[in-house]
Protein backbone atom coordinates (compact mmCIF):
# COMPACT_ATOMS: atom_id res chain seq x y z
CA UNK A 1 0.00 0.00 0.00
CA UNK A 2 1.48 3.33 -1.06
CA UNK A 3 1.84 6.13 1.43
CA UNK A 4 -0.49 9.04 0.87
CA UNK A 5 1.41 12.26 0.18
CA UNK A 6 0.40 15.85 -0.42
CA UNK A 7 2.02 18.92 -1.88
CA UNK A 8 2.95 21.66 0.58
CA UNK A 9 4.17 25.18 -0.08
CA UNK A 10 6.52 26.56 2.57
CA UNK A 11 7.23 30.22 3.04
CA UNK A 12 10.28 30.94 5.20
CA UNK A 13 10.29 33.96 7.52
CA UNK A 14 13.04 35.62 9.54
CA UNK A 15 10.83 37.36 12.11
CA UNK A 16 8.23 35.54 14.23
CA UNK A 17 5.89 38.54 14.04
CA UNK A 18 5.92 38.34 10.24
CA UNK A 19 5.13 34.62 10.47
CA UNK A 20 2.29 35.35 12.89
CA UNK A 21 0.86 38.08 10.64
CA UNK A 22 1.14 35.87 7.54
CA UNK A 23 -0.59 32.99 9.34
CA UNK A 24 -3.39 35.26 10.49
CA UNK A 25 -3.84 36.69 6.99
CA UNK A 26 -3.79 33.21 5.40
CA UNK A 27 -6.43 32.02 7.86
CA UNK A 28 -8.60 35.07 7.13
CA UNK A 29 -8.22 34.42 3.38
CA UNK A 30 -9.74 30.98 3.92
CA UNK A 31 -6.74 28.70 3.48
CA UNK A 32 -7.32 25.39 5.25
CA UNK A 33 -4.81 23.01 6.86
CA UNK A 34 -2.31 25.71 7.80
CA UNK A 35 0.73 24.82 9.86
CA UNK A 36 3.82 26.61 11.10
CA UNK A 37 7.30 25.43 12.02
CA UNK A 38 9.49 27.31 14.46
CA UNK A 39 12.42 26.45 16.73
CA UNK A 40 10.57 28.00 19.68
CA UNK A 41 6.96 28.66 20.69
CA UNK A 42 5.31 31.73 19.18
CA UNK A 43 2.60 33.19 21.38
CA UNK A 44 -0.72 33.34 19.55
CA UNK A 45 0.21 31.15 16.57
CA UNK A 46 -2.59 28.65 17.29
CA UNK A 47 -5.21 31.38 17.12
CA UNK A 48 -3.62 32.93 14.03
CA UNK A 49 -3.66 29.60 12.17
CA UNK A 50 -7.19 28.75 13.29
CA UNK A 51 -6.18 25.72 15.34
CA UNK A 52 -8.95 24.65 17.70
CA UNK A 53 -8.46 24.16 21.42
CA UNK A 54 -7.34 20.67 22.39
CA UNK A 55 -9.73 18.13 23.88
CA UNK A 56 -6.94 16.49 25.89
CA UNK A 57 -7.48 18.56 29.10
CA UNK A 58 -11.13 17.49 29.21
CA UNK A 59 -10.06 13.84 29.00
CA UNK A 60 -7.49 14.42 31.76
CA UNK A 61 -10.07 16.02 34.08
CA UNK A 62 -12.58 13.26 33.40
CA UNK A 63 -10.11 10.48 34.17
CA UNK A 64 -8.82 12.35 37.23
CA UNK A 65 -12.36 12.26 38.60
CA UNK A 66 -12.75 8.60 37.64
CA UNK A 67 -9.46 7.86 39.44
CA UNK A 68 -10.66 9.58 42.61
CA UNK A 69 -13.95 7.69 42.58
CA UNK A 70 -12.31 4.32 41.82
CA UNK A 71 -9.54 4.75 44.41
CA UNK A 72 -11.88 5.83 47.18
CA UNK A 73 -14.55 3.24 46.33
CA UNK A 74 -12.03 0.41 46.25
CA UNK A 75 -10.60 1.35 49.67
CA UNK A 76 -14.06 1.77 51.15
CA UNK A 77 -15.14 -1.64 49.83
CA UNK A 78 -11.97 -3.33 51.12
CA UNK A 79 -12.17 -1.81 54.61
CA UNK A 80 -15.94 -2.26 55.02
CA UNK A 81 -16.68 -5.55 53.23
CA UNK A 82 -13.68 -7.26 51.65
CA UNK A 83 -11.26 -7.31 54.59
CA UNK A 84 -13.07 -5.68 57.48
CA UNK A 85 -10.75 -5.15 60.45
CA UNK A 86 -11.85 -3.38 63.58
CA UNK A 87 -8.76 -1.45 64.64
CA UNK A 88 -9.13 0.41 67.93
CA UNK A 89 -12.87 0.85 67.52
CA UNK A 90 -12.46 3.16 64.52
CA UNK A 91 -15.17 3.16 61.86
CA UNK A 92 -14.63 1.02 58.77
CA UNK A 93 -14.98 4.01 56.45
CA UNK A 94 -12.26 6.20 57.95
CA UNK A 95 -11.75 8.50 54.95
CA UNK A 96 -8.58 10.32 56.15
CA UNK A 97 -6.68 7.05 55.80
CA UNK A 98 -7.91 6.78 52.20
CA UNK A 99 -6.42 10.10 51.00
CA UNK A 100 -2.95 8.91 49.86
CA UNK A 101 -4.20 5.98 47.78
CA UNK A 102 -7.07 8.06 46.40
CA UNK A 103 -4.58 10.72 45.32
CA UNK A 104 -2.23 8.18 43.73
CA UNK A 105 -5.01 6.42 41.83
CA UNK A 106 -6.28 9.77 40.55
CA UNK A 107 -2.80 10.70 39.30
CA UNK A 108 -2.35 7.28 37.68
CA UNK A 109 -5.69 7.38 35.84
CA UNK A 110 -5.14 10.98 34.74
CA UNK A 111 -1.57 10.36 33.56
CA UNK A 112 -2.37 7.20 31.63
CA UNK A 113 -5.39 8.77 29.93
CA UNK A 114 -3.42 11.91 29.05
CA UNK A 115 -0.59 9.96 27.43
CA UNK A 116 -2.99 7.85 25.40
CA UNK A 117 -5.10 10.84 24.31
CA UNK A 118 -2.01 12.85 23.31
CA UNK A 119 -0.84 10.01 21.06
CA UNK A 120 -4.32 9.79 19.54
CA UNK A 121 -4.77 13.55 19.05
CA UNK A 122 -1.31 14.09 17.55
CA UNK A 123 -1.84 11.41 14.91
CA UNK A 124 1.86 10.60 15.08
CA UNK A 125 3.46 9.07 12.01
CA UNK A 126 5.90 6.15 12.08
CA UNK A 127 9.52 6.71 13.06
CA UNK A 128 10.66 6.65 9.42
CA UNK A 129 9.10 10.02 8.64
CA UNK A 130 11.36 12.30 6.63
CA UNK A 131 12.22 15.83 7.73
CA UNK A 132 11.08 18.75 5.62
CA UNK A 133 13.96 20.92 6.84
CA UNK A 134 16.23 20.23 9.82
CA UNK A 135 16.67 23.99 10.30
CA UNK A 136 13.24 24.17 11.94
CA UNK A 137 14.85 22.95 15.15
CA UNK A 138 17.60 25.58 14.96
CA UNK A 139 16.93 28.92 13.30
CA UNK A 140 14.27 28.71 10.57
CA UNK A 141 10.57 29.50 10.68
CA UNK A 142 8.04 28.67 8.00
CA UNK A 143 4.36 28.92 7.22
CA UNK A 144 3.00 25.79 5.53
CA UNK A 145 0.04 25.99 3.17
CA UNK A 146 -1.24 22.82 1.48
CA UNK A 147 -1.13 23.26 -2.30
CA UNK A 148 -4.60 21.76 -2.73
CA UNK A 149 -6.16 24.85 -1.15
CA UNK A 150 -5.98 27.04 -4.20
CA UNK A 151 -3.88 27.91 -7.20
CA UNK A 152 -0.18 27.44 -6.39
CA UNK A 153 0.75 30.70 -8.10
CA UNK A 154 -1.71 32.55 -5.87
CA UNK A 155 -0.22 30.97 -2.73
CA UNK A 156 3.33 31.85 -3.83
CA UNK A 157 2.23 35.43 -4.57
CA UNK A 158 0.62 35.69 -1.13
CA UNK A 159 3.75 34.40 0.63
CA UNK A 160 5.98 36.87 -1.25
CA UNK A 161 3.68 39.75 -0.30
CA UNK A 162 3.69 38.55 3.33
CA UNK A 163 7.48 38.91 3.51
CA UNK A 164 8.71 35.38 2.93
CA UNK A 165 12.39 35.32 1.92
CA UNK A 166 12.26 31.80 0.43
CA UNK A 167 9.39 29.74 -0.93
CA UNK A 168 9.64 26.04 -1.72
CA UNK A 169 7.23 23.29 -2.70
CA UNK A 170 7.62 19.86 -1.12
CA UNK A 171 5.79 16.58 -1.50
CA UNK A 172 5.25 15.25 2.00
Amino acid sequence: MAKETKDLILGYFEDPHDLLDAGNTANNMGYMGLDAYSPYPIHGIEKALGIKKSWVPAVAKTFLTIGVVCGFSFQYWVSKFGWALNVGGKPFNSWPAFVPVTFESAIFFCGAATIISVFISCNLKPAGTKFIDRGFTDDKMALVIPADNDDEAEIVKFLKEAGSYEIIKVNY
